[in-house]
């Protein structure tokens, strides 16, 4: 396989703020922690909007589907750190929670799509 790692330059590439998804898991003192997210780190890649141009559904905004449910909008994001599901991107002030992943280690690469949330709020996601 080809690999695209010098694709990821600064022209192509923008800073991100991730926040990695924490599982729940026992503390030193067998107390339960609730999950989480790790503190916000800064990354580095490539956000493209899903959707097409001609019908007016991509980048950011919402379309109503039949139900009269608006849905959210989507962004793929690719990347050199790896990104799992559940984890949040905020780029351009809006928070994008990741929702499919592809994996493309080999040629030095990940990719994840990730839907728009409106409820997270730094490390916490108020209902």
């Amino acid at each position: 396989m080809i690999s695209v790692r010098d694709a990821f330059s600064s022209v192509t590439t923008t800073t991100m703020t991730l926040y990695k998804f924490l599982d729940g898991y026992w503390d030193e003192e067998n107390q339960w922690q609730s999950e989480g997210y790790a503190d916000p780190v800064t990354i580095s890649g490539t956000p493209i909007p899903i959707g097409e141009r001609q019908t007016g559904t991509h980048g950011e905004n919402l379309t109503p589907d039949l139900t009269g449910e608006r849905v959210p909008a989507s962004m793929k994001f690719t990347s050199r750190v790896p990104l799992d599901l559940n984890d949040v991107i905020t780029y351009g002030g809006i928070n994008y929670k990741m929702s499919r992943k592809g994996n493309f280690a080999a040629a030095g690469y990940y990719t994840n799509v990730g839907i728009t949330i409106s409820t997270f709020n730094g490390g916490e996601i108020n209902v």
